[in-house]
């Protein structure tokens, strides 16, 4: 057995927590801010998919992302509480895609960011310190949860103010350039892309026609953010270097 890497300030949530309206249950991780067993502050709240590869090498597929140890450097100030959410492994494909793919499947992403929603969110809020508004409520992911945090943009904008959408493999979506035009954006959220120039060989011009589609339906210039980084990969070191710049992006500007 792999010896864990996560800091003191991650935890498992017990039982497995059910997710209506999908008939599953998941294991959810939170890291909640070092100072938060002594102080009185309520805390913004990131959704993040992949919630095995967050934390700790032990669990994670090909590395971890580091989280926890970025969040135990900062300021209470500057602190959020993390919930972390596990893929569902066969069933990752289907809850991160909103469009079935004639051949890979897929299509439950509207029930996935449902859960999110209107059954994980209010009982993080019921049961912990946090700032339930929706500009200080984020979506995250990479790879099809960047997909799927992009698709928290375009149905759920009323809830999730701020998306991370990291490596977004938007190939695996049937039009899915119409279907971000045809989205109306109310209110605006804040939205971050990343991309590698070392991922797939759509993956630069896909992450530019996300932020294009975005400014040409009158997205502010400060909510919107495309970075492109020369050599990287589409995997969970690239994603976990990149992740300070954007938090502080979508969570500290």
């Amino acid at each position: 057995m792999k010896k864990s890497t996560a800091t003191p300030y991650v935890q498992e949530m017990n039982p497995a927590f059910d997710m209506k309206p999908l008939p599953r249950t998941r294991r959810i991780w939170l890291c909640l801010p070092p100072e938060y067993a002594t102080s009185r502050r309520a805390y913004p709240v990131i959704y993040m998919q992949d919630g095995q590869n967050l934390f700790d090498s032990a669990t994670a597929f090909a590395g971890e992302w580091g989280i926890d140890k970025h969040m135990a450097t900062l300021s209470d100030e500057q602190n959020a509480i993390i919930v972390g959410i596990d893929n569902g492994s066969d069933h990752r494909l289907a809850e991160y895609t909103p469009i079935p793919h004639p051949t890979h499947g897929g299509g439950e992403a509207k029930s996935y960011l449902d859960f999110i929603a209107h059954t994980l969110k209010p009982y993080i809020d019921s049961h912990y310190r946090t700032k339930p508004e929706r500009e200080h409520t984020c979506l995250w992911g990479s790879s099809l949860g960047g997909i799927l945090a992009f698709w928290g943009a375009v149905t759920h904008p009323h809830v999730f103010g701020k998306i991370g959408a990291f490596s977004p493999s938007f190939w695996i979506v049937p039009d899915w350039v119409f279907h971000i035009e045809q989205a109306h954006y109310q209110p605006e959220p804040k939205v971050y892309i990343l991309g590698g120039t070392r991922e797939s060989k759509y993956m630069v011009k896909h992450c530019q026609t996300a932020a294009k589609v975005l400014r040409s339906k009158g997205f502010s210039r400060k909510n919107v953010k495309l970075t492109i980084v020369e050599g990287g990969i589409h995997n969970e070191h690239f994603w976990g270097v990149q992740f300070p710049e954007a938090y502080e992006y979508l969570m500290l500007s």
